[in-house]
């Protein structure tokens, strides 16, 4: 197998950005309930400036950025509220704006929301984001993000992470564990005898799976499953064990009720295929020019299968490296605070820059610095941004991520390109050796066969080593540059983020 073969199972798969239909009907809920918050927000502003203009309404609207045609739609009971909230209010600057009447840039990749977090302004230590109280968790959200908000924090609560945090990355547990599994099971599978292609063994593997495997044959009994819905039930257990390409909707196209075959259950799986001699493999085979010399045996049917089957579990093994980073992001409560800071905030998306430690005081007023929570009879709390979200890291209840190749620097391609070419005069010089040891000495005709069986077992050898060492190599590469954590890492394997964060609403 090439190396270039390798680090195509090492690469994480990209994964389909997906907003499920409910999600998309909550946002459009959500978005309708806005209006009277708005409402509430400018009541506040109105009379907040009302007080500090000796009663003349006109300029009070002006200050504020509230025109008269909005103003006419704040019925009573919300004005009466805004002027109690508004009288609790103290010093907050010369006067509020409210931010329906200002704009920003985002600096998310993905993100298209450009709505301020503060929702009304004064002075620099007044950016204030308004809440309404409720007695449980039916309450205002801290976000209601899409998906390309939802990544955007994301990516921006690793970049306060890493600025914040002294804790070398490359020593968390979850990290030490993928890199494990890359190191020494790639090792295991270094290998320079592979006579079938990866991608058309994966398929033929897959076909079989689908319509002669046990468990096809038993989901095609049960006359209540569809042949539609069995083959995506089939399709998606090969999915979510990495046996075959990643699919973002492969836990959802499960038949309800039937859980996936597990790794323990796939390896009887894999017997049966090998020992299932009505079933021929397909075109699987490499270029016949590199099958030659290869003696028969090894290219029989049973041979071919089971070349098929250590290509699956290569690609197996290599998944699991996803899944141990997966626990970084799901176990470190560290991260779930700034996930918690930069979506109440947004100061990463309106200015670009990650958090120094310290609350945000600077210009860009999108930036929310306080939460202000009131009910119908006043404020009833206030919280600093970054001192609430430092507090309440369970908000951030789930946290889901997912990776692609990206535009950036490409260290699987330049690294290892540079390894291989500092390794590769040793492999020549070896080669070299081996061909005078067993070619130009005399004797060489006689016990030819053995010689040459010889020669061609100490090619292997050293083949084989020659790729592990490369990929020792790239490991290393890989766990000095994870000491500058995340996001170094990601951009030197030329991947990017794509995340999704859920909240838990507060009750203020």
């Amino acid at each position: 197998m090439s190396l270039q073969g390798y680090l195509r199972q090492v690469k994480p798969r990209l994964t389909e950005s997906h907003v499920p239909h409910v999600d998309r009907i909550q946002s459009l809920l959500t978005e309708a309930d806005t209006t009277e918050a708005t409402y509430a927000e400018m009541a506040i502003c109105y009379h907040y400036n009302l007080l500090r203009t000796d009663g003349n309404s006109d300029r009070a609207l002006s200050q504020a950025g509230i025109s008269k045609e909005n103003f006419k739609k704040l019925f009573p009971s919300l004005l009466e509220t805004g002027k109690k909230v508004a009288n609790q209010m103290k010093d907050r600057g010369p006067w509020l704006l409210h931010s329906g009447s200002g704009s920003a840039n985002t600096f998310y990749s993905q993100g298209r929301d450009v709505t301020p977090k503060a929702d009304f302004v004064g002075n620099n230590k007044n950016y204030i984001s308004l809440k309404k109280s409720a007695s449980s968790g039916s309450g205002a959200q801290l976000m209601s993000a899409k998906s390309g908000e939802a990544s955007g924090v994301v990516e921006a609560a690793i970049g306060h992470y890493e600025k914040n945090t002294s804790e070398d990355f490359s020593r968390n547990s979850a990290f030490e564990n993928a890199m494990d599994i890359l190191e020494n099971k790639m090792k295991e599978t270094a290998r320079n005898d592979l006579n079938v292609e990866v991608g058309k063994g994966k398929i033929d593997f897959q076909n079989w799976y689908l319509t002669k495997s046990p468990q096809a044959i038993k989901l095609k009994s049960n006359r209540k499953n569809k042949t539609k819905d069995v083959e995506k039930h089939l399709k998606s257990e090969l999915s979510l064990l990495g046996a075959t390409k990643m699919s973002a909707s492969a836990k959802k196209n499960l038949i309800k009720g039937i859980p996936a075959v597990s790794k323990s259950e796939i390896e009887n799986v894999f017997q049966k295929y090998q020992e299932d001699d009505d079933v021929k493999v397909g075109d699987v085979m490499v270029s016949a020019k590199h099958l030659t010399k290869v003696s028969p045996d090894k290219l029989t049917d049973p041979a071919i299968k089971k070349q098929i089957i250590d290509v699956i579990k290569t690609s197996i093994n290599a998944t699991e490296w996803q899944k141990e980073l997966q626990k970084f992001f799901d176990n470190n409560e560290e991260l779930k605070k700034w996930l918690v800071y930069e979506a109440a905030s947004g100061l990463y998306k309106f200015t670009g820059k990650y958090s120094d430690g310290k609350n945000y005081y600077g210009s860009q007023s999108a930036v929310a610095n306080k939460i202000l929570v009131f009910s119908d009879d006043g404020i009833k709390n206030e919280y600093d941004i970054l001192k609430y979200s430092m507090n309440n890291p369970q908000l951030a209840d789930k946290v889901s991520v997912s990776y692609k190749g990206s535009g950036r620097s490409k260290y699987i391609k330049l690294g290892i390109a540079a390894h291989y070419e500092s390794e590769l005069p040793m492999l020549q010089e070896e080669i070299y050796h081996l061909q005078r040891q067993y070619v130009l000495t005399e004797g060489f005709f006689r016990n030819i066969k053995d010689k040459f069986m010889g020669f061609l077992n100490k090619l292997q050898d050293i083949i084989k080593r020659f790729y592990e060492n490369v990929i020792t190599k790239f490991i290393v590469g890989i766990k000095n540059i994870a000491k500058n954590g995340v996001t170094a890492l990601l951009d030197a394997l030329g991947l990017e983020i794509t995340g999704d964060v859920s909240f838990s609403t507060p009750s203020w």
